[in-house]
């Protein structure tokens, strides 16, 4: 089972997509943080891809599956069991982003090697930006937790449009 299976797999379980609900649609906290927490590597890798390979000649070709991947586990979050309401905004944040920002200067590390690895038709990422990348990532789920607490999740168009946006393309 590939990666990006593999995190569906369990972002569907922790969810409960995996299960008929014929009474309940709201879930847990729990199990909406574990969810937001399977999906963020993916969700963070693509948001790399987009940040640095922004002016790339293939850039094009990858720019909506890249997009697509980057609003993993953002499309479609339930509201809480507890409230009835989508999770707040404090709460989400601290979920996908803050909780994190210590060990991401190490997941960043190793994804511009991996990247460096495999995209070889891309320019070599010489000198990484940590800061940059950090500030796009938390500029960019900001903006998708401000839209989850309001309305459950985000569309493929407005993501797209905003992280146009957010990379100074539009």
């Amino acid at each position: 089972m590939d990666k990006e299976n593999f995190f569906e797999e369990i972002y569907n379980e922790a969810m409960g997509y995996n299960k008929v609900h014929l009474t309940e649609m709201a879930q847990p906290w729990s199990k909406i943080a574990l969810a937001l927490d399977v999906t963020r590597p993916i969700r963070h890798e693509h948001l790399i891809k987009l940040y640095y390979y922004k002016s790339q000649n293939h850039y094009d070709r990858n720019f909506d599956g890249w997009i697509d991947s980057a609003k993993k586990g953002f499309e479609d979050v339930p509201k809480e069991k507890s409230t009835n309401k989508y999770p707040s905004f404090d709460k989400l944040y601290k979920q996908v982003w803050l909780s994190i920002t210590d060990s991401f200067s190490d997941f960043h590390d190793r994804k511009i090697t991996e990247l460096n690895n495999t995209y070889t038709d891309f320019e070599k990422i010489e000198t990484p930006d940590l800061n940059g990348v950090m500030n796009f990532i938390s500029q960019f789920n900001k903006w998708a937790c401000e839209r989850i607490s309001q309305v459950g999740g985000v569309e493929i168009g407005e993501v797209k449009s905003k992280i146009k946006e957010l990379l100074g393309l539009e």
